[in-house]
């Protein structure tokens, strides 16, 4: 093999990014995960004892946080040690749930929503806040629509502006009633 040719290879194999293989993977669409964690400072980690979770993402997806069982806790996220969010403010007086999607909606609990692009992730959390020295909360992956429009959607907007158009040019012409 050709000295630059291998200098190549070794460069970009160094460049990607490592993903741990003991971690915990996350899949679009496929639901709340419960992840816990002890006091303020301590990391999160999966019902498996990782502390990374590691996926990686053709399209646009939606990572969701949210606090969840007592009230009061907080959340900093990392994708290969670069902050990429915290969870929010939160209503101590709200009612106390452990459903994750009532959580997530409501202004009880702290969450957050970032936008993640296609890539390779490797997120760790730590806990920002933790009134009560533990617990637990949720984290998923969503969908994101498409926000290109589909043929059948462009068909009928091109209908549209013809139909408006066909409107237009006939409202343009005048009767001529002339007298001959």
């Amino acid at each position: 093999m050709k000295p630059a040719v291998f200098a190549a290879i070794l460069l970009a194999a160094n460049t990607l990014p490592t993903v741990d293989a003991h971690a915990a993977t996350l899949v679009v669409g496929s639901g709340w995960q419960t992840f816990y964690f002890g006091g303020t400072g301590s990391s999160i980690y999966a019902p498996s004892g990782d502390t990374t979770y590691t996926f990686s993402l053709a399209q646009a997806a939606e990572l969701q946080v949210t606090d969840a069982f007592s009230i009061g806790d907080t959340f900093r996220f990392f994708n290969f040690g670069t902050a990429i969010g915290s969870t929010g403010a939160f209503n101590t007086a709200g009612p106390a749930t452990s459903d994750a999607a009532t959580a997530f909606a409501g202004s009880s609990y702290s969450k957050m929503s970032v936008l993640l692009g296609p890539g390779n992730y490797s997120l760790t959390g730590i806990a920002t806040a933790s009134p009560y020295g533990g617990g637990g909360a949720f984290i998923q992956l969503a969908r994101v629509d498409n926000a290109v429009p589909e043929p059948a959607t462009w068909a009928l907007m091109i209908a549209g502006y013809l139909l408006v158009g066909g409107c237009m040019r006939y409202r343009g012409r005048k009767l001529n009633a002339g007298y001959y």
